[in-house]
């Protein structure tokens, strides 16, 4: 509805749930009939004129067969046959509405404007009418000339979903792909995974290796990997000032990302973030351990006991069902690909 131009502000969403068949005229919801908080006081109504245009609204349903994808104007209503409004029993809070849209014999019939709407409300606590409209008629607003202009990314792609893939199966994903035998490849590939399960992640990334300057989040946005553009928030930290500085100046035109220095293996870094708020941690290290791990909810702790902090504060900014990414390489700075688990 905003896409096709519909601007309803946060007091005026009131339909709860719908229920329609596409390519029927006929829909039922639930309403929210609870009056909305204001800072004076309000007249007193028998039902709340928002909770009414709430009502209105799910004719939209209808006039579109049930089709959300259909909805390509803004319609507003113009002529009312016939409305009742019935005494609330004061303690409804939700209202079933039913809801059909029928020709009104003038026009082209593909024209959605030429369709009227009757409407029911009933309390769902008692199941008496509340509100009944009959004869609910349209006017077309004009509005912009595509009315998915303001769509921002859209791609058809189809991969592994990452949830269900055990660690035989990540494997032989992997091995089974091109020119994907490049360990900093894999670990891309392992994020488009991720994306493709997710597209609008915050995503932080946490870089312990003194003196290297390399994001692997932006390296995969420079390299025109367009999923990427859907990632709400992206925070990149490490441990070397010097570096820190340089990545942001290599990664300037990238502009939504933050920066800032945080020791992540320090018992206090966990709590410089909102706990649970983000979708992915990406955390690279240096360790004799030669291992690539991907864990997803990890349940369990890696020594040294450096490392093992380190987990623990990832964890505690990782939301529930979120992505944890640990990449172990060498001083060198080559990724290692001996191994790689999920688990």
């Amino acid at each position: 509805m905003e896409d096709a131009g519909y601007g309803f502000g946060p007091l005026f969403q009131k339909n709860l749930e719908t229920e329609s068949i596409p390519g029927k005229r006929t829909a039922r919801c639930i309403v929210d009939l609870t009056e909305p908080p204001s800072t004076y006081p309000q007249s007193l109504y028998t039902m709340h004129p928002v909770c009414i245009d709430g009502c209105l609204q799910t004719s939209a349903i209808t006039l579109w067969s049930g089709n959300r994808s259909s909805v390509n104007a803004v319609l507003i209503p113009s002529i009312i046959d016939d409305v009742l409004i019935c005494v609330n029993d004061g303690v409804t809070s939700t209202g079933m509405s039913l809801s059909s849209s029928t020709y009104v014999g003038l026009g082209r019939q593909e024209e959605t404007k030429n369709y009227k709407t009757d409407i029911a409300v009933y309390s769902q606590a008692s199941g008496r009418m509340l509100l009944q409209v009959s004869g609910l008629r349209y006017h077309k607003l004009e509005g912009k000339e595509n009315s998915y202009a303001g769509h921002k990314f859209g791609l058809l792609s189809w991969k592994p979903d990452i949830t269900f893939l055990t660690q035989d199966g990540l494997s032989k994903y992997l091995n089974a792909l091109a020119n994907i035998q490049d360990p900093w490849k894999q670990v891309q590939e392992v994020i488009e995974l991720i994306i493709h399960k997710n597209p609008n992640l915050k995503v932080r990334e946490m870089n312990m290796i003194p003196n290297d300057i390399n994001s692997i989040w932006l390296e995969g946005r420079v390299s025109g990997t367009t999923t990427r553009a859907g990632c709400r928030k992206h925070v990149f930290s490490s441990i070397d000032a010097r570096a820190l500085l340089s990545t942001q100046e290599k990664y300037k035109p990238d502009a939504t990302s933050e920066f800032n220095m945080v020791d992540i293996t320090q018992s206090h870094s966990g709590n410089q973030s909102k706990s649970g708020d983000f979708d992915l941690i990406i955390a690279r290290f240096v360790s004799a351990f030669q291992y690539l791990w991907v864990i997803w909810l990890i349940d369990h702790q890696i020594s040294p006991c450096n490392l093992a902090e380190m987990i623990k504060n990832c964890r505690s900014m990782l939301r529930e069902g979120g992505y944890f990414l640990l990449v172990e390489q060498p001083l060198a700075g080559k990724f290692i690909s001996k191994k790689a688990r999920l688990g």
